[in-house]
């Protein structure tokens, strides 16, 4: 594949009115200095006024902050936030996007667990991310988190699935629990199947399916999985989250106080887009109430048209990327780690576009120094400290953190 098709340019609208034109890019290098790949004079530049905006990847190498990915016509296509801060994206092939970023081995175990899917959302990345934890490559201590995870969603799906069933046999006249305990063999669950308007087995193979899809809302939401327990401040990963973003949202507005200039402006676009996803979860998280109370409309959605409710994917996709971005700024302690973290959670908020310089740490020359060091130093702390955030979000799944 050329350079010229292997990576792009594709100009998006700004919603800033002090964006400034596209400027020259500079070429990215490698470890060593070397140029990765032939001027970007040869790129292709392709209008898109709605561009897919593409997945967040929890990716490890430092130098890989901030890149998405969808899949393309000739395989997965990742997208790079302009590295000036300017308009626009870049596209690019994983072949270019390895000849400069150096990725570690769990960034390209996960890139090939996504690799042939016809389509990838967070929680396709979420799932092939954590097969490649649990196998060991994102360091211990995610080792450890994974697993956990594991045990955690499957004892979550197996309650998840008995509140269902429970909650369909009351729908279905089976109120005494002697009467629903009926429904646990194969022809009390055959008979409540049809007073459902269901076949047998269609309902069972729903019930599996959508209590592992949705076990989720019901990891760390108590002993028994309901209203009230969705209700609580530890209702499942969707609550914890929305409760990590709040903070952040809190802490970031601290932290603009403080600041002039472009740190400013770039934190109070950050806390647009925190906003933004604060104001989607509140309107879709009851939505997880409604389906707990009454599964009967999630398991019908499924049979008519072989997916569930769109509210899952949407509270996916107002989420992506915000529990790296929320981590990260709560792991910096001082004010100095804090300050550098702003460029790069800039470009995980998609928060850019003012022509600010855009250099996530690790990328080019003195943008890899850190409070430990610069250099090969700098970029090795920031791969511990990816890989410590990396066991962290593993966690967000079943703990509050």
């Amino acid at each position: 594949m050329g350079t010229a098709h292997a990576f792009r340019m594709i100009e998006k609208p700004v919603p800033y009115p002090f964006a400034a034109a596209s400027p020259i890019i500079p070429l990215p290098r490698t470890a060593a200095g070397t140029v990765a790949w032939g001027p970007l004079t040869t790129t292709n530049r392709r209008p898109d006024s709605q561009p897919d905006t593409g997945v967040h990847l929890p990716f490890i190498a430092p130098m890989l902050c901030g890149v998405r990915v969808r899949p393309g016509r000739q395989g997965l296509e990742f997208i790079l936030p302009n590295p000036s801060g300017g308009r626009g994206v870049y596209v690019a092939a994983w072949s270019v996007v390895t000849g400069f970023a150096a990725p570690s081995l769990h960034d390209t175990l996960l890139v090939g667990r996504l690799s042939g899917l016809d389509a990838i959302g967070p929680a396709d990345v979420r799932q092939a991310a954590h097969a490649v934890a649990l196998d060991g490559y994102a360091g211990h201590e995610a080792t450890v988190a994974a697993q956990q995870v594991r045990t955690a969603l499957d004892t979550a799906s197996l309650r998840l699935r008995a509140q269902f069933l429970l909650t369909l046999a009351r729908r279905g006249g089976f109120h005494r629990p002697d009467e629903a305990a009926r429904c646990l063999d194969r022809d009390g669950f055959n008979i409540l199947a049809g007073r459902l308007g269901w076949r047998g087995p269609q309902l069972a193979e729903a019930l599996q399916l959508l209590s592992v899809q949705y076990a989720s809302v019901a990891v760390g939401a108590g002993g028994t999985i309901g209203v009230s327990a969705i209700r609580g401040a530890d209702g499942g990963r969707w609550k914890r989250l929305l409760s990590l973003v709040r903070r952040l949202r809190l802490s970031l507005a601290e932290e603009q106080f403080c600041r002039s200039g472009s740190d400013g402006l770039v934190l109070a676009r950050v806390i647009a887009a925190a906003d933004r996803c604060i104001e989607q979860a509140e309107q879709l998280l009851p939505g997880i109430e409604a389906m707990l109370a009454d599964p009967l409309p999630l398991l019908e959605a499924w049979r008519d048209g072989g997916a569930s409710a769109s509210w899952l994917p949407a509270l996916e996709n107002a989420f992506d990327g915000w529990d790296r971005l929320c981590l990260l700024w709560f792991d910096a302690c001082t004010p100095r780690a804090r300050q550098s973290l702003i460029p790069e959670i800039a470009a995980l908020a998609r928060a850019g576009g003012n022509g600010d310089s855009w250099s996530p740490p690790g990328r080019q020359g003195a943008s890899g120094d850190t409070e430990d060091g610069p250099g090969s130093e700098g970029r090795r702390q920031l791969v511990v400290r990816n890989e410590r955030i990396r066991a962290q979000e593993l966690s967000l799944e079943f703990e509050t953190i």
